[in-house]
């Protein structure tokens, strides 16, 4: 699953504790992580990558978390 499929899916409760769980905001998921057009300065750092793949519960792999963000720096 994509990373923007699945932050979508999740209700407004699932998408604060997904956000916490990897030390965000929802506001800064949704603002700087997801969108495909992100900041490439915002985009996090390896461990954190590890962790979002690890926080979805392995609905969304680490390789699917990697290829996010390979689109947003093409971008």
């Amino acid at each position: 699953m994509e990373l923007n499929s699945f932050f979508y899916a999740l209700n407004a409760d699932d998408r604060r504790r997904f956000a916490e769980s990897i030390g965000y905001s929802v506001a800064y998921v949704r603002n700087h992580l997801i969108p495909k057009n992100a900041d490439p300065d915002r985009l996090p750092p390896l461990p954190k990558l590890k962790k979002i793949a690890e926080a979805s519960g392995g609905k969304v792999s680490f390789d699917q978390v990697c290829s996010h963000f390979e689109r947003v720096e093409a971008a």
